[in-house]
């Protein structure tokens, strides 16, 4: 969810998932998905997405990851928008 606003910025607030290692953020941008974070702890529940442009709607979608010995397994994605003030 957006757990903040600003002219230039959003926070990204989202629950916590226990039997993850991480996260990862992308952000819509140019007609496709950019990752802008890869968090490498399952306690960080929040992002501060910044340099953005006033009264703009942006799209994001997050999700955990984990692994299972050298593999990567990710969950599904979750999505939001946000529209700075």
């Amino acid at each position: 969810k957006i757990g903040g606003r600003a002219t230039d910025a959003l926070r990204l607030n989202w629950s916590k998932n226990s039997n993850a290692s991480g996260y990862i953020i992308e952000q819509y941008k140019n007609g496709k998905w950019t990752r802008i974070a890869r968090i490498g702890k399952n306690s960080t529940l929040t992002y501060r997405v910044e340099k953005l442009s006033a009264s703009t709607t942006y799209k994001f979608r997050i999700q955990s990851f984990d692994f299972d010995g050298n593999t990567a397994i990710y969950s599904s994605w979750q999505y939001v928008n946000g529209t700075t003030k």
